[in-house]
């Protein structure tokens, strides 16, 4: 089992689709949860400020 971030500049706040020219911005794959949350924490803290950018962590 492997840990993915992905995420990135949405259109709205409902977080289904993302802004006109934007593209998935993926990390990983990770093999802990914790090397996938610390990916997460930095780009999620990178970009606080925007509340159109998210992201999350699946597992494949």
């Amino acid at each position: 089992m492997s840990f993915w971030v992905v995420g990135g500049i949405y259109k709205d706040t409902k977080f289904k689709e993302l802004a006109e020219g934007q593209k998935l911005e993926k990390y990983g794959p990770f093999k802990e949860y914790s090397e996938a949350r610390q990916k997460w924490d930095y780009h999620s803290w990178q970009n606080v400020d925007n509340c159109f950018y998210r992201f999350t962590i699946i597992q494949k």
